[in-house]
């Protein structure tokens, strides 16, 4: 039940990351294959501590930062979010006059993404299924709004004592129709209803909105991004919310059922002139019995409205 657990969770990520479209989360490290350098993580994040933290505590210097999940030296780990009391009050983000709360920031950048004709996403999932296994997933996807989808993805299984074991797969979506290519081989045409049968809910993945599962989301300041001037929204995620969201009812009562623990959280950096977003950093831990699923998601959005190339196998 684990394996299938574990292989459902790598299925969800990618696909969602295929979905990119429809949502901002990035999909979604490897060597194998470097993460785009278009869109460099920020390196002057301004930090901003919650308000309500108090201050006659001092941060404890004796506890090492965790090691089992690897984070690259190019993206700055996630900000702790504002803690979930009734107190919290989030910083104000004032928008052509509007004062907003953060949460209202990164909804607008949702509607922004649907309203555009063409973006790419880069995506790169680190996940760590245990003590000695760690799967690495770096994905590629060129978008063509409202449906059609290219994308090119690497999984690099490393397990301790053996050879890193890595697969290339492309995938294109085209209105309701799917198809998949692994490396060497030929296009071949998924039934429409593939999503469905995986397990995964295709209705789920087409109307997701990553803010709806999103908790104390807060202002942890302003940085540039690639000659971008931007603001980095930290947030708590819903978990177990966003999972059950995608799964099919049968899946998410089985997934829900045997997790112990599930807590995520991540930061976004939203541009400050077109509230489109340019960095995307989510954490999420799952606990299964003894055992514990570890990812982290790096994700870069760019080419707004320029154009992409994606493949229609059906004229190949």
């Amino acid at each position: 039940m684990k394996k299938l657990l574990s292989l459902s969770l790598l299925a969800l990520l990618l696909l969602a990351g295929c979905q990119g479209s429809e949502q901002v989360t990035p999909v979604a490290q490897a060597t194998a294959t470097p993460a785009p350098t278009d869109t460099p993580a920020p390196t002057n994040t301004p930090t901003a501590e919650p308000t309500s933290t108090p201050t006659a505590t001092p941060e404890p210097t004796d506890t090492p930062a965790p090691t089992n999940t690897p984070r690259p030296t190019n993206t700055p780990a996630a900000k702790p979010p504002a803690p979930d009391r009734d107190e919290f009050q989030p910083t104000p983000i004032v928008i052509e006059g509007e004062s907003l709360e953060p949460l209202q920031v990164i909804i607008k950048a949702e509607e922004k993404v649907r309203q555009l004709d063409t973006l790419t996403i880069s995506q790169v999932v680190t996940m760590d299924l245990g003590p000695d296994i760690q799967q690495t997933v770096e994905q590629n996807c060129s978008v063509d709004l409202p449906d059609q989808t290219y994308c090119v993805t690497e999984t690099t299984t490393t397990a301790s004592g053996q050879e890193p074991q890595t697969s290339t797969n492309e995938v294109v979506q085209i209105g309701e129709q799917v198809w998949l290519r692994q490396e060497g081989s030929e296009w071949q045409e998924l039934p429409p209803d593939v999503l469905e049968q995986s397990g995964i809910s295709g209705q789920a993945l087409q109307g997701l909105r990553l803010s709806e599962f999103m908790q104390n989301a807060n202002l942890a300041g302003e940085t540039i991004i690639d000659g971008v001037d931007v603001y980095e929204i930290t947030f708590d995620l819903d978990v177990a919310a966003y999972f059950a969201s995608l799964l099919s009812e049968d899946i998410a009562d089985l997934f829900l059922e045997s997790a112990e623990d599930l807590s995520g959280g991540g930061t976004m950096w939203i541009g400050k002139d077109d509230l489109l977003p340019r960095k995307a950093l989510i954490n999420m831990n799952i606990g299964i019995e003894d055992e514990s699923l570890t990812t982290m998601t790096q994700a870069a959005y760019g080419n707004f409205n320029e154009p992409v190339d994606i493949p229609n196998p059906a004229e190949e």
